[in-house]
């Protein structure tokens, strides 16, 4: 049983796609096992020519030959030449990854994840045949006599009857402790390790019976195992090598240790050394010339995740999970080298064709690989640059990778791919689609990102009409969560800022839509809101349509709130509530917003209010900022409270509240703030706003209220009146007679405050999404509602807000696809954005019914969206943009990744089960028509006649179809 993987790993196979007149299914020996039994329904299926790559744990020599496991395949590899090791065969037996390998004779005994023993004749090396089957657990396996005895993980050790090689079947086990991962076989003893629960010795005298007579403890867990003489050397992970006395097999000691600095996985032993496969990407070699003082003699470096060695001769052969087969002269065991390599990437996640060449992004874990497939039976790494990417799209003779980021490579030579350029998004960007000199970033809950490359310093649109034309083909990656520890890696969002500064051809920012509105401020006709990590300008003249009308390039931060006072907005920017900054915008040409100084706050910034010269902001305590000269913002003031969370001013005092209460400073003197009054609350002061002689305080917690302060005499500040209503909330803001409190995930209460000694809830307006801000300008109140963007409502009857407009940027981005003057962005549903401006992207139709949207591939008037609910395949409609209409539904056994079409075909990755063949010949009734079963298919792209399947551990699948792409 296959089981779900996370979508981002990924290696390479290749395939045929025959058509109507295909072979029939695979053999046994071709490696159809696990396929199940709906194949034979279909008779357009996939069908395999050549495979490279994939989690490689393990190698075996034979001669001039190295057997392989890459991903679920034994891969042999011509070896006779070790400076130029050549891949000449393979076979997958089964689903299930390679994790050993035994050579006897005319057969390799493998190992197969969660699938068993499997039994391979490799009499020709170029087509080894799958002969015989033992299911069952197999990590490790050992082939003595007549007998295979297979370290089964959490099964213990299992003893295999060979002696038929095509008829293996057990004859013995033992519930060994842990979980066995490893054995070595001498004389009547098997040794085999158990990971935390150690070093164990069997008796095999009786195979059908093993019996335990001895253990002991080693340093750290124990993985692999060698034996030689009266000791066994352990690979003890974290804690070295270490060294065994078995002279008395039960009573087990170790003698001695050598300290690895990574984590020992496997050990080979030949003459006075021992060589240790110490990932993450070490091969060290260890003199045991004296068993109880190992020392370490010599290293070299192998690529990223080291995990087998074996010795043959003068050479070293080294598994590294993450980057191929290294050949190690060990001539001078003090001083190995590599002498040779087969380079194959473990991982995939995203791949773009350009001719002979794809390139593919490997993941978090890898570097960016540059594949030739002239020979599509024989695909070969021909080159490489160091970043992490999960994504790529191409416009020659432009390379553009998603790391999180998204970096520009030149590729006019694919052998040494050259990174020129870095723009640093404020999400986290998977996908990519490309056309003419403008990017499309599908950026997470960023939204979607617009930039410009080559870097346009004048920062013009271009009128060009080709600006808009279609990019050749949209290849996507599946979502993934950036792993934490390589965010110092180059390639990742941390380390991007500084690299960034080694490029002079970094893209610019043109324009965004999306991410959510948490914050708005009105002036005039103009609204400024938040969207995501930028300031957006909105024209509210018409509140019922809202238009954006200008933005920022996006900030650093995320932008926590907004003021603005004659020509500026005064942004603040929040990064993690530890730190945060005053930006300060030129809002002068609405259209054309542009930062001209900052402010830095050493602390977590929450509210920022503008009243004259001076800008009180509340972080965790009170800074005022003078803006006398607004490009050049100087802090004068300070006062320490314990989280300022909210501020307001009226007259000459500020106030500010905190978790303590509301405090009143007079600010007469601005770089001298004074203490001279506070009101304890009971709970948590939030937000406070002031009307003549009252202030407005929200108190959250247990004790959540609307408090109405007098402050006649701002010194003796008394509560006269209070209503509880709510627990938790965000603003306040008042109008003649009433306030407006925002309450996240339930909406705006309204209180009636024309008697202030006694405040009434009259009314609940409520929103869909979090209301975290509210503010009112003449008839209408306005709210920024997170994920549901920003609503406005009628206040023409103050006590009863009606909703009159939204403007509602989607939230999410997973995909984007590029067809004429529109952008087809896809998450939740699928957005039809309008990009005839490209520095203010409207959105102008939109299709809802479909859930969490993976991917999308535009052919004609029809869209193909690949989605979670309903799971399969969705044929949308979009002759008219503004009118998506779904017109044709099939359903796909589970969640599919990405999506691709060619004719009347479309390809849908979908998971563990495989690539599914789909005809739209007719769009209101697709319908499957063949599949490919794979371990786990992630990515599928279209180059002419050729389609190309990123599987998750097993491969890149080339598909050939030789006739009508038209179906019959």
């Amino acid at each position: 049983m296959k089981t779900q993987h996370l979508p981002w790993l990924v290696c390479f196979s290749v395939l045929l796609f025959a058509g109507a007149s295909a072979a029939p299914p695979p053999s046994y020996q071709d490696h159809a096992l696990f396929l199940p039994q709906m194949f034979q329904r279909f008779s357009r299926n996939p069908q395999f020519v050549g495979h490279l790559g994939g989690e490689m744990n393990t190698v075996a020599i034979s001669g001039t030959l190295a057997f392989m496991g890459m991903g679920a395949y034994l891969t042999v590899i011509d070896v006779s030449i070790p400076l130029s090791p050549t891949q000449i065969g393979h076979i997958m037996p089964s689903s299930g990854l390679v994790q050993d390998i035994a050579l006897v004779g005319e057969y390799a005994y493998v190992a197969s994840a969660g699938a068993g023993l499997y039994v391979i004749s490799i009499s020709d090396a170029t087509a080894p045949v799958v002969v015989g089957h033992a299911p069952g657990g197999a990590v490790n396996v050992t082939v003595v006599g007549d007998y295979a005895y297979v370290a089964a993980g959490g099964d213990g050790l299992r003893v295999i009857s060979v002696a038929n090689p095509t008829a293996p079947v057990e004859v013995g086990f033992y519930d060994t402790p842990g979980n066995a991962n490893g054995v070595a076989v001498a004389g009547q003893y098997a040794y085999v390790t158990a990971e935390r629960e150690g070093f164990r010795i069997l008796s095999i005298a009786d195979p059908t019976a093993p019996l335990e007579i001895g253990s002991m403890f080693p340093r750290g867990d124990a993985h692999g195992v060698a034996v030689a003489g009266e000791y066994a050397y352990v690979a003890s992970g974290y804690g070295g090598l270490s060294i065994i006395s078995i002279a008395n097999p039960a009573a087990p000691y170790q003698v001695g240790f050598c300290d690895t600095p990574r984590f020992a996985w496997s050990v080979a032993l030949a003459g006075e050394y021992a060589y240790v496969a110490d990932s993450f990407s070490m091969l060290r070699v260890i003199s045991i010339a004296n068993p109880t003082a190992p020392v370490e003699v010599g290293s070299v470096v192998t690529p990223d995740g080291t995990k087998d060695v074996v010795m043959a001769g003068a050479y070293a052969y080294v598994a590294s999970r993450h980057g191929g087969l290294s050949v190690v002269s060990t001539a001078d065991p003090a001083a190995p080298a590599e002498i040779g390599f087969l380079r194959a990437p473990e991982m995939a996640q995203d791949l773009v064709v350009a001719g002979p060449n794809l390139y593919v992004a490997t993941g978090w874990l890898s570097n960016l690989k540059v594949i030739s497939v002239a020979h599509p039976a024989a695909p070969r790494e021909i080159g490489a640059i160091s970043i992490r990417a999960v994504g790529v799209a191409l416009a020659e003779p432009y390379l553009y990778a998603t790391t999180g980021d998204l970096e520009v490579i030149a590729i006019a030579n694919p052998a040494i791919p050259e990174g020129i350029g870095v723009y640093n998004t404020p999400g986290d960007t998977t996908n990519v689609a490309v056309a003419g000199d403008l990017v499309f970033l599908a950026d997470g809950f960023n939204g979607l990102e617009i930039v410009r490359f080559p870097g346009d310093s004048t920062g013009q649109d271009s009128s060009d009409s080709n600006l808009l034309s279609l990019a050749a083909a949209d290849l996507k990656a599946a979502v993934a969560t950036k792993a934490a520890d390589t965010a110092q890696e180059p390639g990742s969002r941390l380390f991007m800022p500084a690299i960034s500064q080694r490029f002079t051809r970094n893209p610019q920012f043109v324009g965004h839509l999306g991410d959510n509105i948490d914050t708005v401020t009105i002036s005039h006709t103009l609204a400024y809101v938040n969207m995501g990590r930028h300031l957006a300008v909105l024209d509210v003249s018409n509140p019922v349509n809202p238009v954006l009308v200008g933005q920022t390039a996006p900030f650093p931060d995320n932008v926590q709130d907004v003021a603005v006072a004659g020509e500026y907005a005064y942004v603040l920017l929040n990064h993690l509530y530890q730190n945060g900054s005053l930006r300060v915008i030129s809002v002068a040409d609405p259209t054309s917003p542009v930062e001209i100084a900052s402010y830095d706050i050493p602390t977590g910034v929450f509210a920022v209010v503008v009243a004259g010269q001076y800008a009180y902001v509340a972080t965790d305590d009170l800074y005022v900022i003078s803006i006398a000269d607004p490009s050049t913002p100087t802090g004068i003031g300070f006062v320490a409270l314990r989280y300022a969370e909210d501020v307001a001013v009226g007259g000459s005092y500020a106030y500010v509240t905190d978790r303590d209460g509301l405090h009143i400073f007079s600010i007469v003197n601005p770089s001298a703030p004074t203490q001279v009054g506070f009101y304890a609350t009971r709970g948590g002061a939030s937000s406070v706003a002031i009307a003549g002689t009252y202030a407005y305080v929200t108190d959250v917690g247990a004790y959540s209220a609307l408090r109405v302060i007098s402050i006649a005499d701002p010194t003796r500040p008394v509560q006269i009146g209070y209503c509880d209503a709510f627990w938790y909330t965000t603003r306040l803001t008042l109008t003649e007679g009433y306030a407006y409190v925002a309450e996240p995930f339930h909406g705006v209460r309204v209180f009636s405050i024309s008697n202030p000694a006694a405040p009434t809830e009259v009314w609940f307006y409520y929103t869909p999404g979090y209301s975290r801000n509210v503010t009112v300008a003449g008839e209408y109140v306005y709210v920024g509602d997170g994920p549901e963007g920003l609503r406005i409502a009628s206040l023409a009857n103050p006590a009863l807000p009606v909703e009159v407009g939204v403007y509602d940027p989607f939230s999410y981005a997973t995909d984007v696809v590029v067809v004429g003057e529109y952008a087809y962005v896809v998450g939740d549903g699928m957005h039809v954005i309008s990009i005839a401006n490209p520095r203010t992207p409207v959105e102008v139709g939109s299709y809802s019914a479909v859930r969490s949207v993976s991917a999308v591939a535009i052919a004609g008037q029809y869209a193909y969206l690949t989605t979670l609910w309903p799971t399969g395949l969705s044929v949308i409609s979009i002759a008219d943009p503004a009118a998506p209409v779904a017109v044709g539904f099939c359903e796909t056994p589970i969640y599919g990744s990405d999506v691709a079409v060619a004719g009347d075909y479309v390809f849908v990755a979908d998971g563990t089960y495989g690539v599914r063949v789909i005809s739209v010949a007719n769009p209101a009734a697709p319908v499957e028509v063949g599949f490919y079963d794979t371990y786990a298919a992630v990515n599928v792209a279209v180059e002419g006649n050729l389609i190309f399947v990123a599987d998750e551990k097993n491969g890149l699948l080339v598909l050939r179809f030789d006739g009508d792409w038209n179906a019959e």
